[in-house]
């Protein structure tokens, strides 16, 4: 019986011994897998290069779409605010045009009557304001009734606001309310450009009749384009005012620089909207669809070019040198990354080692 426990014994414990040997050399062949060497020829004839890697921001490029817009504050619809017609117009569309420059001519009968009916309303105000201030002293003096003083109180008061509303009617249709009192009636009025800017469309002819709801021109600020584009929402942390952002026609070859200015928090299809500042040598037109790309930087990480990686699968690989000709294969995570290098983070590699940074494909086993 002890004869038995003891071959048992003794068999378990070469057992154990042999599972031992068998783990640590399949530690050791998978070290040694990992461990790449070259003769001097090889490292020539594939032209490795190693060095230290940098630690720095890692520049990116998001590319998107964007036009060229303006504010609404910038763009007019110009209407006229009573029906008339055309009498002329001399606007060709893309012309640029002056704050108060005649963009075009009109008359109607009925405007001639609003004039006249002003002048009336003037005259009866006059007459009821006299009434209203001698009433008014009268009942100070308790010489008439306070509800005949009342009456021409309201009376004069209603004529005011009715006169005050045909004014301001013909203010809007361009006429001089004061050159009107003097008797100077006029037959033809001018339309002309509340600012400054470029003319972008001319809905009208000679002889046309219109009305309010018509739009005549539309009048647009040149001088405060922007350019707008849209990113999707999981991109917006990475923008931030001030970043430099290049745009130019998608088929052109000059690229322009501006500043990202702000972004529209609010998500509209899907999409989050930025708007950028333009320079001032930019010669191109209002709604150009663009190529757009913001110049983003990250947090500092060490810069690995993509000559250097390995990609096995999802797996990243690099290479440290060991010494002249003999490498280490490690496995690395990637940050970040953009056309040339990835970003790996400080902490997982030692910054005193040398790694392989071109010609990483010549060491796949």
């Amino acid at each position: 019986m002890k004869l038995i426990n003891i071959i048992i014994l003794s068999s378990l414990l070469a057992f154990v011994a042999c599972s031992g040997k068998e783990e640590t050399l399949a530690e050791e062949q998978q070290e040694n897998k990992s461990e790449i060497s070259l003769t001097e020829d090889q490292v020539k004839n594939t032209n490795l290069k190693v060095g230290k890697l940098e630690k720095a921001p890692l520049d990116k490029k998001l590319t998107t779409i964007g036009e060229l817009a303006v504010a609404p504050k910038d763009i007019a619809e110009l209407h006229l605010v009573h029906h008339a017609f055309i009498e002329g117009t001399e606007i060709l569309p893309g012309e640029k045009v002056k704050k108060g420059q005649v963009l075009a001519t009109f008359s109607h009968p009925d405007i001639l009557t609003l004039q006249s009916n002003y002048l009336a309303s003037v005259n009866n105000l006059k007459r009821l304001e006299a009434d209203y201030n001698r009433k008014k002293s009268l009942v100070e003096n308790q010489s008439i009734s306070l509800k005949s003083f009342q009456e021409a109180e309201a009376q004069y008061f209603e004529a005011k606001v009715n006169t005050d509303s045909k004014k301001s009617m013909l203010q809007k249709l361009g006429i001089n309310a004061a050159s009107l009192e003097k008797g100077n009636l006029q037959n033809v009025l001018s339309l002309r450009a509340p600012f400054s800017g470029v003319i972008t469309e001319v809905n009208i002819s000679k002889g046309m009749l219109v009305d309010p709801s018509q739009s005549l021109f539309e009048l647009v600020n040149l001088d405060e384009m922007h350019l707008e584009f849209n990113v999707f929402p999981k991109d917006v942390d990475q923008l931030k005012e001030g970043q430099s952002v290049s745009f130019k026609l998608p088929e052109g070859k000059n690229w322009y620089e501006s500043t990202l200015h702000f972004i529209n928090k609010k998500v509209n299809d899907n999409s989050v909207l930025a708007h950028a500042d333009l320079p001032e040598t930019v010669n191109l037109p209002l709604g150009a669809q663009l190529e757009v790309q913001v110049h983003i930087k990250t947090d500092s990480l060490l810069l690995m070019p993509k000559k250097g990686i390995l990609k096995q699968g999802d797996q990243i690989f690099i290479f440290e040198e060991i010494s002249k000709g003999n490498y280490k294969k490690l496995e690395v995570k990637a940050l970040d990354e953009n056309e040339n290098f990835i970003g790996i983070n400080p902490e997982d590699l030692d910054q005193s080692k040398k790694y392989v940074v071109d010609g990483a494909y010549y060491l796949n086993e």
